[in-house]
């Protein structure tokens, strides 16, 4: 009997400290605006600095005109400034980034209509 109380409390104390950062697709209402995060958190891309041979995943996170999540479907990444950094895959809600050469550039998100754009740094 300890020993079950002992496994009941662990689980739930386990539950309890369980957390995600990811966003959940609640919404079936169509996609309004795209944000760009880093990985699975709710952190935005924007300033992200990356190093030489450095990569990162970004994701593109949708929201319908509520501000609930909703799938970005299944857009298009390009960097504006060609050779700072790589994108790949060029499509697809999560892309990973890696810096090529230092300096800046834009990067941008389009899914149908709907379309986002960030700056990123590659640094030494």
């Amino acid at each position: 009997m300890k020993k079950l109380l002992i496994a009941l409390s662990l689980g739930v104390f386990l539950a309890g400290c369980s957390t995600t950062s990811e966003y959940r697709v609640i919404s079936s209402k169509p996609l309004s605006r795209i944000s760009i995060l880093v990985g699975d958190t709710t952190r935005s891309a924007d300033g992200e600095e990356f190093s030489i041979g450095g990569g990162k995943t970004l994701k593109a996170q949708g929201f319908d005109e509520n501000n609930k999540p909703v799938s970005a479907g299944n857009p298009a990444w390009v960097a504006l400034i060609e050779g700072i950094v790589a994108i790949f895959p060029s499509t697809g809600e999560s892309v990973t980034v890696t810096g090529i050469k230092v300096g800046s550039t834009e990067i941008q998100v389009l899914s149908g209509n709907i379309k986002e754009t960030i700056t990123v740094y590659v640094r030494e």
